[in-house]
């Protein structure tokens, strides 16, 4: 969001273009898609392409802080909670993403990575002043706080697990949690190795 304006990246990971066109075709019906500044549709790139897109806000250079949590709420009301926050955020680049999943493959027994949702919500800051370090870290603090009540959990990978001891607990599933914590005790009693896991 600059100036006002958001901007939706919307990508489909599809076999054809047809199925991709399927995918994506909802958006042009939608409000958003209507009253647009700028429209580009239906675009196929490779896999190579999109991650080497000039369009990449992550370059090099900057000053970069993230977090991000799992919802199942609607994507109407994250979009209306990210926007809330998005508007307080300080100077230079601030990037919120929603990234809506299609349905989770069914679940294996023994899977490792036990906690996902309908919905991945990310809020980054990106600044090039040094001076600006506490503004931004405590901007994405308080964006994904106020998402707290819309919250399913943490995605492990990218959660940063020190704000708070009982994150790195809602990055798993209450079942797999436990199964860590015994490993923890049986293997690591003494609590050699530093561990997120108290």
């Amino acid at each position: 969001m600059a100036n006002g304006a958001w901007r939706i990246v919307a990508v489909a990971f599809t076999d054809t273009v047809s199925d991709g066109r399927d995918a994506l075709q909802p958006l042009e019906t939608q409000p958003a898609s209507l009253t647009a500044l700028t429209k580009n549709l239906y675009q196929e790139v490779s896999v190579e392409a999109l991650i080497g897109s000039p369009n990449d806000p992550f370059e090099e250079g900057p000053r970069y802080i993230g977090d991000t949590m799992w919802s199942d709420a609607s994507p109407r009301d994250l979009v209306a909670a990210v926007r809330d926050a998005t508007l307080t955020a300080p100077p230079g680049s601030a990037i919120s993403f929603i990234s809506l999943l299609r349905p989770a493959e069914p679940r294996q027994p023994d899977m490792a990575f036990s906690m996902s949702a309908s919905t991945y919500v990310h809020a980054h800051g990106i600044w090039n002043d040094r001076s600006l370090d506490a503004v931004n870290h405590a901007w994405v603090r308080s964006t994904i706080a106020s998402l707290e009540p819309l919250k399913k959990g943490y995605y492990v990978g990218e959660a940063n697990l020190s704000i708070a001891p009982e994150r790195a607990k809602q990055c798993f599933s209450p079942a797999a949690w436990e199964k860590l914590i015994q490993l923890k005790r049986k293997y690591d009693p003494e609590d050699v190795f530093f561990s997120y896991l108290q």
